[in-house]
């Protein structure tokens, strides 16, 4: 990530952002196809651009995820 400390409460905020992005792009990987074959083509190339985002977002999270178990992620004070 960048130079800045990353605190754990940044950690699990962002995880937060994900798990709600991967839930709404979850609706739309199951969202049933039309039935005009050319509007069945937009929609499958719109399946594989959530796919590709879907496999991003759960590779920061993995991240993320194996960041909070590291006991060297400071920890916010106020």
């Amino acid at each position: 990530m960048h130079n800045k400390k990353i605190t754990k409460e940044h950690l699990i905020q962002r995880r937060s952002e994900i798990l709600a992005q991967l839930g709404r792009l979850d609706d739309d990987i199951h969202n049933e196809l039309d039935r005009h074959p050319d509007e069945q083509s937009i929609q499958l190339e719109q399946q594989e651009v959530t796919l590709s985002m879907v496999e991003g977002l759960n590779k920061e999270l993995k991240e993320i995820e194996i960041m909070l178990l590291d006991e060297d992620v400071e920890q916010e004070t106020a």
